[in-house]
């Protein structure tokens, strides 16, 4: 699992193009886009912090609380910064088979690569997503995050209360330097043991709604050392019984092949265990996050 784990923060990255918005220009000299790739476990303020810099030079920066936002180019919606990059970019456009297999074309992905994002400083959208006047929100944001992963694990604040200042320092290193060796000395600590884990936390989130937060049980048999832990699919089918087929309550009529579920980017069979795909998948703030794309 800790290999699959290394693979994902080493290999994870989304190719993206910045541009500013020509609304925050403070010249006629419309300044070149920037190329960049993005770690699927940062935040967009932090992975494409360098390139906002330089293309700060040739902006209108508002004298507000907000700071700048960023919008994806092709849906024209607002980028919610409080979520990992790769968390978004799965919720806005997903994995390249189900557009693919509408189109017959099963290895063109330039509609999806490279992401295009647009850089505002001004006009922030305050009804769509939430100030964000600097790095620190989104720190205390991940901070957050991660203590209601823990307690829904633990059924406890304790190991949450318990991190130390050095330790939280180490986690947020290794987000903001995409050094997984960093965190994940002080994720293995912290991350609940199959023996001692109440709850699998788990986010889902459809079509980029607002979020379902599930807290999935898991039974471990200390007796035999082994776990019970519920399928993927019979997750879905409790969440969303009225999207999912084979749910007794199902009601929209969709298939297998109208539903595309993702993890970290990948379309995972609904058959797994959550407990495996969490031990292997789960993003930094330790939550299982499950994208349903209809």
């Amino acid at each position: 699992m800790h290999d699959v784990r290394s693979r994902n923060w080493k290999n994870g990255a989304i190719p993206v193009v910045l541009t500013l918005s020509t609304t925050s220009l403070c010249s006629p000299n419309i300044p070149a886009p920037m190329h960049t790739l993005l770690h699927r476990q940062t935040f967009l303020h932090i992975g494409l912090s360098r390139a906002v810099l330089r293309l700060s030079s040739s902006a209108i920066v508002a004298n507000t609380n907000d700071g700048f936002w960023f919008e994806d180019e092709k849906t024209k919606k607002p980028l919610r910064w409080q979520l990992f990059a790769g968390v978004l970019f799965d919720l806005l456009h997903g994995s390249s088979s189900k557009e693919n297999m509408k189109k017959d074309n099963f290895s063109d992905n330039s509609e999806r690569f490279p992401w295009r994002i647009r850089l505002h400083f001004t006009s922030y959208p305050k009804g769509k997503i939430i100030s964000c006047k600097d790095d620190t929100a989104v720190r205390q944001s991940f901070a957050n995050s991660l203590k209601q992963s823990l307690y829904l694990q633990y059924d406890s604040s304790k190991i949450a209360m318990q991190i130390s200042k050095n330790s939280h320092d180490k986690l947020w290193l290794g987000i903001s330097k995409s050094h997984f060796m960093d965190f994940s000395d002080i994720s293995n600590d912290i991350r609940a043991e199959s023996s001692r884990i109440h709850n699998i936390p788990i986010r889902i989130y459809v079509d980029n709604k607002a979020v379902l937060q599930k807290p999935c049980k898991f039974d471990p048999d200390k007796d035999s050392g082994g776990c019970t832990s519920p399928k993927l699919q019979s997750v879905l089918e409790e969440v969303l019984p009225n999207l999912f087929p084979g749910s007794p309550t199902s009601s929209v009529g969709l298939t297998e092949n109208d539903l595309e579920v993702l993890v970290q980017g990948f379309v995972v069979p609904r058959e797994v265990p959550v407990y495996d795909l969490w031990l292997s998948l789960a993003s930094p703030d330790l939550f299982l996050y499950v994208i349903v794309r209809t």
